[in-house]
């Protein structure tokens, strides 16, 4: 896994690559927690975003509570059939932005 992420006036653009299994997804959330400040409006680049968990989707999702509660957005950009398919499965395109 690999997750690069840049700030920029309230906008925060996030790339994450690789295959993301539950002991990276703890790692994950500590980039996000320290890195993403409430109220962003996030844009995640999953081109390269080959493989997720469950523990990831906790993840995404406790982002996107957090992002919405502060009045930011969350927005997944360029995903993957493969790694979409676990996101419908589970919901998640429904409440979830996917460009």
């Amino acid at each position: 896994m690999d997750i690069k992420i840049s700030n920029n006036q309230g906008k925060t653009a996030v790339e994450i690559a690789g295959k993301i299994d539950t002991l990276l997804s703890e790692e994950m959330k500590k980039t996000f927690d320290a890195q993403i400040a409430d109220g962003s409006q996030v844009e995640i680049d999953a081109e390269n975003l080959e493989y997720i968990t469950s523990a990831a989707l906790r993840v995404f999702l406790a982002l996107y509570k957090r992002m919405n509660a502060s009045g930011g957005s969350l927005t997944f950009h360029k995903v993957q059939p493969t790694v979409m398919q676990v996101f419908s499965l589970t919901g998640f395109d429904t409440f979830v932005k996917f460009e």
